[in-house]
């Protein structure tokens, strides 16, 4: 049995880079690859870039999680941020969740 021993969201790109060293890669993991080949938007460098400028936001209750997924999904709008975080135990004032579209509207 696996056991886990640390848990630590990572976006898309990383995961491609990680998929692209491997010589063989199992179904599951090509399927994966196909995804991200197809909704990966940023490369490495801007993504590093803009989790950099969301944590600089200070928002204390946005985690390293909910930035991993406004970095992979790229909300362009208040509604699509709203959307994406509303399976999440995460209440944002309406002010920070303007400021972090602002930033993501950058990079895209």
């Amino acid at each position: 049995m696996i056991e886990i021993i640390e848990e630590n969201p990572i976006e898309m790109l990383k995961v491609k880079q990680i998929l692209s060293k491997k010589k063989e890669l199992s179904e599951r993991e090509g399927k994966v690859k196909e995804y991200i080949d197809v909704f990966g938007k940023l490369d490495v460098k801007k993504s590093a870039e803009l989790r950099k400028k969301l944590n600089s936001l200070e928002i204390s209750r946005l985690k390293d999680r909910h930035i991993t997924k406004i970095i992979d999904l790229l909300p362009e709008d208040v509604d699509d941020l709203k959307v994406l975080m509303a399976g999440e135990p995460l209440s944002l004032k309406q002010e920070d969740i303007k400021k972090i579209v602002d930033v993501v509207k950058k990079f895209v």
